[in-house]
């Protein structure tokens, strides 16, 4: 079997890590952002970018930045992933950060959110 050609070592490999995220938080409240790291694990350029796609419970709740990057050989840098839960009610919210680099490859980052508790404020009856 003559095994040239395919597989090119000299081309970009995507590496992402890590692959979950967990952020928890009271109601009212917003977390403190996370990060993954993305790498290009091989030789060449890697030119990648970042969608957000949501599971139930609700969306526009997470943002990666930044959404595009070029890597250099055996290079990485960090995503921030930002969570604005401030206005979500209580319960468990899941999505999705894909990175996509072409041939490079294509990774997958689940992201989870538990909203619990109470936001904080007490009202007070007066009563004469």
């Amino acid at each position: 079997t003559n095994w040239a050609g395919l597989l090119d070592l000299t081309g970009p490999i995507l590496d992402v890590t890590p692959t979950s995220l967990v952020f928890s938080v009271n109601l009212g409240q917003n977390p403190v952002a996370q990060s993954f790291g993305v790498s290009n694990s091989n030789a060449g350029t890697l030119i990648f970018s970042n969608t957000v796609s949501y599971g139930g419970g609700g969306s526009g709740w997470l943002t990666l930045a930044p959404v595009t990057g070029s890597l250099g050989a055996a290079v990485g840098q960090s995503v921030t992933a930002a969570v604005v839960a401030a206005t979500l009610s209580r319960g468990t919210y899941t999505a999705t950060g894909t990175v996509y680099a072409g041939v490079a490859g294509t990774r997958a980052v689940s992201v989870t959110l538990s909203v619990t508790g109470y936001n904080g404020q007490v009202s007070y009856d007066t009563f004469e």
